[in-house]
């Protein structure tokens, strides 16, 4: 089941690129993260209740084995389109800290800020974006830009 699925969800990322660069709309992908981390194999007795609380028809290591699977699939699919692919389990934004509470999937706003200021971070690094330059270029850019790590789309 889980690579029937992962098959069917590249299908999909792969029309969304291909639009996407028909379009000249342009992508990064990020990889996908969730409560347990990379693991493929979860130990923490809080986070298997978590799991099968969430997603009750599956076994906790089936649905972590389909993140990785799923995360095979868009490092794939990216590198066939010559896409970014943004690494972010290594932000380690695991744990239940980042995550509501009794949910293994979406962030917190500790989370989603982790998330967005990691993938800012990678995204400058790989020079995908670069930082406003000048105090006056902030000034026009507002405070919406500002707010957002101080970066715009590199030209």
């Amino acid at each position: 089941m889980i690579e029937r699925s992962a098959q069917n969800f590249e299908r999909r990322v792969r029309m969304y690129l291909a639009v996407a660069r028909t379009l000249g709309i342009p992508v990064v992908v990020p990889e996908v993260v969730q409560v347990s981390g990379g693991a493929t194999h979860e130990m923490q007795p809080g986070l298997i209740a978590e799991w099968q609380n969430t997603i009750p028809f599956a076994p906790t290591d089936s649905v972590l084995a389909g993140y990785a699977r799923f995360n095979s699939a868009l490092r794939s699919v990216a590198k066939a389109y010559n896409v970014p692919f943004i690494p972010m389990v290594q932000l380690a934004i695991a744990g239940t800290k980042y995550y509501f509470p009794e949910d293994p999937i979406h962030f917190n706003d500790q989370g989603a800020e982790r998330f967005a200021s990691g993938l800012a971070a990678q995204l400058l690094q790989q020079h995908l974006i670069t930082p406003l330059g000048t105090a006056s270029e902030q000034e026009v850019a507002g405070v919406e830009a500002v707010s957002l790590s101080s970066v715009r789309r590199h030209r």
